[in-house]
């Protein structure tokens, strides 16, 4: 989070705007109340990174819901006609080298996927975690979103 996104945050829960106007603002307190930061990160998922993030079972379902879609005869009509060769095209890929779960594409097609009931979606979600950085945000944000560079307060 940026300092004007800690700022709103703060503003917009009552709470977290007691702490900050506090005599003494408890920067600690609205510092771990705040969500984490998630930024994306390259990162090649194999088939046994995927059955390593989901275990055996789901893993070897997911894998397998996969690839029956890419091995299906979809109708014209049905949302990811266009996208299935690249599936399938993708599917190898699983099989050696990876795909990147931190790219948008790739992202937004398991979400595709689990929004057509293709595969689950926390499913999903677990694999593109595979990418994902989650840093919590600091205490010094937090002083600089409650304080002005002049000394007065700014919430």
């Amino acid at each position: 989070m940026n300092i004007e996104q800690i700022r709103t945050a703060i503003q917009a829960d009552p709470v977290l705007l007691a702490l900050a106007r506090a005599d003494v603002p408890d920067e600690a307190a609205i510092a771990a109340a705040l969500p984490l930061s998630v930024t994306l990160r390259e990162s090649f998922v194999t088939e046994r990174g995927v059955v390593a993030a989901l275990g055996v079972l789901a893993g070897e379902s997911f894998l397998s819901a996969l690839e029956a879609f890419a091995a299906s005869t979809l109708p014209a009509e049905h949302p990811l006609a266009p996208y299935q060769p690249g599936i399938a095209r993708q599917l190898a890929w699983l099989r050696r080298d990876g795909i990147d779960v931190g790219s948008a594409p790739a992202r937004d097609l398991l979400d595709a996927l689990a929004a057509v009931g293709v595969i689950d979606a926390a499913h999903a979600a677990v694999i593109k975690a595979q990418a994902e950085v989650r840093t919590p945000v600091s205490t010094m944000d937090v002083r600089r979103a409650i304080w002005n560079d002049d000394g007065s307060r700014a919430v």
